[in-house]
């Protein structure tokens, strides 16, 4: 396990106008940046200015509209390719799941498995590793079913011989010779001579290879079973702890604050886990507030503030992507304690100028 652990003291960041609506513009574009890809191609490299560069940008949205509404519409061959992607994901998705009746996806397998990813919608991707899931499920109820009727066998036989076999042959019961051979080592204590392989010859446990080989195949057995860690076992985990800091954001006109935040205590945990994949971040905030710079006929000049002082965090927030537990494939818990708000009309006002660049 590899442990990485990152501190720091303090860090404070100062924001003009024109940097906080750049910061918000920046935002806008990542989150809604799957739409704006996807119009790039149909965009016109042209002004506003002339009637044929005004009919360029008309036809652009006569295109962009067309675009979009002939992408809610499949054919039956688009159909049958989306029947044979999801036909091929979730084989290769099962095999991530750690089943020891499955062998471990190649490197292939896993770029593959990703681009599949990629061309694939969300809703699908999740209803197939349901059904994978729920197979994985299906396959070992069953496996579980024929290993205790192939024991169920080999015990039959077993019960039938026991009057009439003798006692030292092979076919007898293996637990029953080998507590007699124990019993045998009790009594004789002046004997302490042969070796453990010799010991364990004589208890009647006799395998030929092709047995141990359909053993093998029933119950699902390799060799990389025996260094499988538990599910939740942390392979790679960053720790990041910052003491304090502060946000303010700068009025342009006055060179002044307007508003400062003030945060206390940011630990963060992130861990990677070599089962399915899976992610886990724990973050947690111990303190934070909001103080108001500009209002000054004003007796609260923390407008955002903990309700009750304890020493407990302020926000918890833990996700986990492919949890252990399968439930699902992402789990957001989130955790907030008490706040207060304060609005102070002077300071909303400003912050609405400040935001629209106008003053």
């Amino acid at each position: 396990m590899f442990t990485g652990d990152l501190s720091l003291e303090q860090v404070s960041l100062a924001l003009d106008a024109d940097q906080y609506n750049g910061f918000l513009n920046t935002l806008d574009y990542m989150t809604n940046f799957q739409k704006y890809e996807m119009f790039r191609g149909l965009k016109p490299n042209a002004g506003f200015s002339t009637p044929q560069e005004r009919t360029k940008w008309w036809n652009f949205a006569f295109n962009a509209l067309k675009h979009e509404f002939d992408g809610s519409h499949f054919t039956w061959d688009q159909i049958e390719q989306r029947k044979l992607k999801r036909e091929e994901y979730i084989p290769l998705f099962k095999k991530t799941l750690k089943a020891p009746w499955l062998k471990s996806p190649t490197n292939i397998e896993l770029d593959r498995l990703k681009k599949l990813e990629e061309e694939i919608d969300f809703e699908t991707i999740v209803v197939c590793r349901e059904i994978a899931r729920d197979e994985i499920h299906a396959e070992k109820r069953e496996r579980d079913r024929k290993f205790a009727l192939e024991m169920q066998q080999r015990q039959s036989p077993m019960k039938q011989s026991a009057p009439t076999t003798p006692p030292k042959q092979s076919t007898s019961s293996w637990f029953s010779r080998f507590t007699k051979k124990l019993e045998r080592k009790t009594d004789d204590t002046t004997s302490d001579t042969g070796t453990f392989d010799d010991e364990m010859s004589d208890t009647g446990v006799h395998m030929t290879d092709q047995e141990q080989q359909d053993l093998i195949d029933l119950i699902g057995f390799d060799d990389d079973t025996l260094l499988n860690r538990s599910n939740d076992w942390v392979m790679f985990q960053l720790n990041v702890v910052l003491d304090g800091g502060a946000i303010e954001l700068i009025n342009n006109k006055s060179n002044s604050a307007i508003v400062k935040g003030v945060y206390k205590k940011l630990e963060a945990a992130i861990g990677i886990r070599e089962a399915a994949r899976g992610v886990l971040v724990d973050i947690s905030l111990g303190d934070f507030f909001i103080e108001d710079m500009y209002s000054e006929a004003t007796m609260f000049k923390k407008i955002m503030m903990r309700h009750v002082e304890h020493d407990g965090p302020l926000v918890a927030v833990k996700i986990e992507v492919n949890p252990v537990d399968g439930r699902s494939d992402l789990f957001v818990d989130v955790k907030l304690e008490r706040t207060d708000l304060v609005f102070n009309a002077p300071l909303v006002q400003v912050s609405i100028r400040t935001h629209f660049n106008t003053y």
